[in-house]
């Protein structure tokens, strides 16, 4: 799963990277001067910051889509019903908040909070109909089961920059050469500082995309006739669904495709066929003489 998100980013990368960068620098820089600008008023500083975040989010969702990004989706947090918006954003991060109280432990608790409500931006965002107050409890119940590998996926990209990082530094004091070495470290750290962002948010808006497809395939399939194949075994029959990314046969208990690698959505539980019945004598019966 997480090497098919990285693909999917790359490849989205690949393809328009200096426009999505732009933009969402664009809108790191526009938080930033939010702050600034704000800063004798703290409420307002945050709400601002807030909305843009989630015009952020938004711009790093249509990316991974494909669908046409414009400056203008920064401020798509402003928009109608932006005191809905304001109001989940806001609940959210202060449940964060006062998990991370806690005295010793509270910031594990607090990313874990983080990694189960990632998917709030983008519910406040795309779904008019849950309400501000339930858009966390929504996140919560489509990130079960998927927080860890959310997290690993942010972590593998943490461990691929140091890695990339400690031995360009130990290059850098090689002899003579090291001067070269020093001049691409310096490089490649301000790209990580320019770049990481932008990977980070599609890292999370591509999760949020393909964990809602699979989970809304799910739904289509439970609305279906399930089709069985039975097993070698005991006879037993063994529930079949579709993948909802390349079509082919998964069993309805798997988490991934086996082909294609994509999330699965959890599944209803389903009632194997019953057997038909089959007729049979009355054993009170006696046949006619």
């Amino acid at each position: 799963m997480i090497k098919t998100i990285y693909g999917h980013v790359f490849s989205v990368l690949a393809k328009k990277p200096f426009r999505l960068w732009g933009i969402s620098l664009l809108g790191i820089f526009l938080t930033s001067l939010g702050f600034t600008l704000s800063g004798a008023v703290p409420l307002i500083a945050i709400g601002i910051a807030l909305l843009m975040e989630l015009g952020i989010n938004r711009v790093y969702l249509l990316g991974y889509r494909g669908e046409d990004i414009r400056v203008e989706n920064l401020f798509d947090g402003f928009r109608s019903g932006f005191g809905k918006k304001l109001a989940g954003s806001a609940w959210a991060e202060l449940f964060k908040f006062l998990w991370g109280l806690i005295p010793i432990v509270g910031f594990i608790f607090a990313i874990i909070r983080s990694y189960e409500y990632a998917f709030v931006p983008y519910i406040l965002m795309e779904r008019p109909d849950v309400g501000p107050m339930d858009a966390r409890k929504v996140s919560r119940e489509e990130t079960k089961g998927w927080k860890g590998l959310m997290f690993w996926a942010d972590i593998l990209m943490g461990i691929l920059v140091f890695v990339a990082f400690l031995i360009l530094t130990l290059l850098s004091r090689i002899p003579f050469l090291g001067i070269l070495f020093t001049i691409v470290l310096i490089v490649f750290v301000l790209a990580c500082i320019a770049f990481l962002p932008l990977v980070y948010g599609l890292l999370h808006a591509a999760f949020y995309e393909e964990i809602t497809k699979g989970r809304l395939a799910a739904e289509r399939a439970a609305q279906e006739t399930p089709v069985y194949n039975v097993g070698p075994s005991a006879g037993s029959a063994v529930p079949m669904i579709t993948c909802p990314a390349c079509g082919a046969p998964v069993k309805a208990d798997s988490r991934f495709c086996p082909t294609c690698g994509s999330a699965i959505a959890p599944q209803p539980p389903l009632a194997a066929p019953e057997a038909a019945p089959q007729d049979s004598a009355d054993p009170g019966d006696t046949p006619m003489e």
